[in-house]
């Protein structure tokens, strides 16, 4: 199953909110422009390596490991910014 730019943005959104932002959720329909942008960076070449794999099991684990890497990212990025964990 092949996955869209859109769709891959919808499901880290979605982790996002689901496990790192306690004060309220994003809005992947009006978020602010500038981080979007930033986003669509990093995401587009995200999605186009999950549609270059070869078996949905392949991309079953790099998703898994997506979130694991988005995981630990945000995890140090809070620390970084001195919130509580």
């Amino acid at each position: 199953m092949k996955i869209t730019k859109s769709q891959l943005k919808q499901i880290i959104m979605e982790e996002l909110n689901e496990t790192h932002y306690a004060l309220g959720p994003l809005s992947v329909d009006v978020p602010d422009q500038y981080v979007m942008e930033k986003l669509a960076q990093v995401v587009d070449p995200i999605a186009d390596v999950y549609n270059d794999l070869a078996t949905p099991e392949e991309q079953e684990t790099f998703e898994e490991n997506l979130v694991k890497e988005i995981d630990e990212y945000v995890q140090q990025w809070r620390q970084q910014r001195g919130e509580e964990m």
